[in-house]
C-alpha cells in the first residue's frame, strides 16, 4: 500500500490542484506558486487526521492538541476567504488517495480530511478514513508525514526528553530543536550505522557520535569527527549544510514515513551535495515504501533524479505542467518556467545569443534560451512539440539554427517541419550567430574604425586564409547537398563563393578568432569583439520576430 496521489482543494493560495506521486517528486515554480503550501496542506491534513476524535465522524480539534499548524491566524488557511464555522460555510479539503496491487489487480483507498475552523476556538474536521488507511494516519508511533522546512542551526544543547516529546516536536515542524534526541532515538532502536552509511553518501569524511548517561550527563552529548580519526568537535559546531541532511536522513532512517516533506533543499548546500542528496532519498524511499515530495528552485536538485521521478510546476495555485520526462527539469536550468517564449537553439552555449536578447530589456525577462545542441539532435519538429506539451503547451516557440552556408531555398525546406506546427524559425543572416558580431557597424564601433579600416581588415583575413576558407566551405556545401539536394540542381560550390560576401560563406567562429589575431597586431583591445557597444544592434530580425510573439 502506498500513497499516489494527493488533492488539494481552496488552502491558502491553491485553489485545486493534484499531485501524482512518484517514488521522488519534484515540485517547482516561481516565488508564490504555491510549493510551499503543498507540502504545509499535506502535514498539516495528516495531524488533523491523526488527532480527529474518530476516523469517520465530525469532530473538534482544540488548539493546544495541534502539533503544526501553518499559521496562527488560521481562519485566514481558506482560499481567498477565510474559513467559517457554519455549515456551507468557507472550508478546505485535502484528499490522500493510496493504491494496493495484489495479484495483478489494483485496488485505490481514499482518505480525506475537510477541515475549517470551529465554533469555538480550534479546527472542525469531518475525516473520512477507511479502515485499510487507519493504520498509516492513527497507529501507533506511526508518522505519517515529515515535514523539514529548513534549519538554521541547533540550539548549543540539549534535554533529554521522552520518545512521545520527541514524535511532538518532530510533528511541529521545529524538529531542529531536538535532533540529538533524534540521533539518541536512532541508537536506541539499533539504527546508528544505518544513518551514519546514509550521511557518508554525501559526505563520506563525516562521521558522527552521540551518548547520554543518566548518571553522569545534564545534556545531550554529541559530535562530528573525521572518519578514521579521534578529535571530536561539538555537533552544533557542523555547518548548516551537514545538519540540513543529517535532519532529512535521520527522519527517514527513524520514522520511515509515507512521505517526506521537503522544502528546498538546496538552501545551504553546494551543487554536488545537492545532486547527491536527491540521488540517494530517491533511492531510499523506494526501499521503504515511502514517498519524497521536494519543492526546489535548483537546476542541480533535478539534475539529480532519475528519469523515473516525476517533476510538478506549479504557477499561481495551479498544477501547470507535470511529466515524468526530462522537460521540465530541464527547463528548470533554463530558466524557462513562467517565460513567455522558448528559444530553441543548435547551440551548446548560448552566451552570444543571450547577448542578442538581453539587448532589448523587454524581452530578457520573457524569453528563455533551450539549448538542445546540434541540428540533428533537435530531430524533427515533432520533438520540439513534445517540449512544449510537457511544459503546459503555453509557451511561444521559436526555433534557431545557424544558416551554415545555406542557401534560402535550403533554410525554407529546413524550416517547414517546424512550421506546420505553428512555430516561428529564425537563422542568422550570415553563417551563425558569431558573425552577427562581425559587421561592418558593430565591428567599426567596438573598434573604433572607420569603413576603409573594416574593409582592410576583411580583405587581409581574406587573403591570408582564401585557401582553407574555401576547403570547409566546399565540405559544408557537399553535405548540405546529400541532405538537401539527393536529385541534384543545386548551385556549385563555386559559384556560390563568388557571389556571397565574407560573412555568408565563412564560419564566424572562424572570422572571429581571425578578427582577434588581426585587431591584436593592430594594437586593439580585442576584448571587445564579440560584444556588442552602445548604439548599434545585433540581429535586429530576430529581435523583432520575437516581439512579434508576444
Amino acid at each position: 500500500m502506498r500513497l499516489n496521489k494527493v488533492s488539494i482543494y481552496k488552502f491558502k493560495n491553491i485553489e485545486s490542484a493534484e499531485i501524482e506521486l512518484t517514488d521522488t517528486t519534484l515540485l517547482v515554480g516561481a516565488n508564490n506558486a504555491g510549493k510551499s503550501t503543498v507540502l504545509q496542506s499535506v502535514h498539516f491534513a495528516a495531524q488533523c487526521l491523526r488527532l480527529a476524535p474518530e476516523a469517520n465522524k465530525p469532530g473538534t480539534i482544540s488548539l493546544s492538541e495541534i502539533e503544526y499548524i501553518p499559521t496562527n491566524q488560521y481562519k485566514s488557511l481558506g482560499h481567498g476567504e477565510q474559513w467559517g464555522n457554519q455549515k456551507n460555510t468557507p472550508e478546505s479539503k485535502i484528499v490522500f488517495q493510496f493504491s494496493r496491487e495484489q495479484e495483478g489487480d489494483v485496488q485505490f483507498f481514499e482518505a480525506e480530511a475537510v477541515i475549517k475552523s470551529a465554533r469555538n476556538e480550534g479546527i472542525s474536521i469531518a475525516p473520512k478514513i477507511p479502515p485499510e488507511l487507519q493504520p498509516f494516519f492513527r497507529g501507533q508511533d506511526k508518522v505519517f508525514s515529515a515535514y523539514i522546512p529548513g534549519i538554521a542551526g541547533i540550539p548549543l544543547s540539549e534535554d533529554f526528553i521522552s520518545k512521545r516529546n520527541v514524535y511532538k516536536k518532530v510533528a511541529s515542524g521545529d524538529s531542529n530543536v531536538v535532533l540529538r534526541n533524534v540521533l539518541l532515538l536512532i541508537d536506541k532502536f539499533g539504527k546508528t550505522e544505518d544513518l551514519r552509511s546514509a550521511i557518508q553518501t554525501i559526505y563520506p569524511d563525516i562521521e558522527y557520535d552521540v551518548s547520554f548517561d543518566e548518571e553522569k550527563n545534564f545534556h545531550i552529548e554529541a559530535s562530528i569527527r573525521g572518519v578514521g580519526t579521534q578529535a571530536k568537535y561539538p555537533l552544533e559546531s557542523s555547518g548548516t549544510g551537514f545538519l540540513q541532511v543529517m535532519q532529512v536522513l535521520s527522519y527517514l532512517v527513524l520514522f520511515r514515513p509515507q512521505v517526506i516533506l521537503i522544502d528546498e533543499p538546496e538552501s545551504h548546500l553546494h551543487p554536488t551535495l545537492q545532486t547527491r542528496l536527491v540521488r540517494f532519498l530517491e533511492k531510499r524511499v523506494s526501499e521503504f515504501d515511502s514517498r519524497a515530495l521536494i519543492t526546489t528552485h535548483s537546476p542541480f536538485v533535478a539534475r539529480g533524479l532519475s528519469s523515473d521521478s516525476k517533476t510538478v510546476w506549479l504557477a499561481k495555485g495551479k498544477v501547470r505542467a507535470a511529466s515524468q520526462s526530462n522537460d521540465i527539469r530541464n527547463a528548470l536550468g533554463w530558466g524557462a518556467l513562467d517565460r513567455q517564449i522558448l528559444l530553441c537553439t543548435e547551440d551548446a552555449k548560448v552566451g552570444h545569443l543571450q547577448r542578442i536578447v538581453n539587448q532589448d530589456e523587454g524581452l530578457a525577462d520573457k524569453v528563455a534560451i533551450v539549448p538542445l545542441s546540434g541540428v540533428d539532435r533537435m530531430g524533427a519538429g515533432g520533438i520540439v512539440r513534445d517540449l512544449q506539451k510537457n511544459l503546459g503547451a503555453n509557451h511561444k516557440i521559436m526555433v534557431h539554427r545557424d544558416r551554415d552556408c545555406l542557401t534560402d531555398e535550403e533554410i525554407t525546406e529546413w524550416s517547414t517541419d517546424y512550421e506546420k506546427y505553428g512555430f516561428k524559425t529564425w537563422a542568422p543572416q550570415y553563417t551563425d550567430i558569431e558573425s552577427c558580431f562581425l559587421t561592418e557597424e558593430i565591428v567599426c564601433n567596438a573598434l573604433q574604425l572607420d569603413v576603409a579600416a573594416y574593409e582592410k581588415a576583411v580583405s587581409e583575413i581574406f587573403e591570408k586564409n582564401e585557401d582553407a576558407f574555401f576547403e570547409t566551405f566546399k565540405n559544408k556545401r557537399r553535405e548540405i547537398n546529400r541532405k538537401y539536394e539527393k536529385t541534384g540542381g543545386s548551385p556549385s560550390s563555386e559559384d556560390l563563393w563568388s557571389k556571397w560576401g565574407l560573412l555568408s560563406k565563412v564560419n564566424g567562429k572562424s572570422l572571429l578568432t581571425e578578427f582577434r589575431k588581426w585587431a591584436e597586431g593592430e594594437g586593439h583591445d580585442i576584448s571587445k569583439l564579440g560584444k556588442i557597444s552602445d548604439g548599434v544592434v545585433a540581429a535586429p530580425d530576430l529581435l523583432t520576430e520575437l516581439r512579434m510573439l508576444l
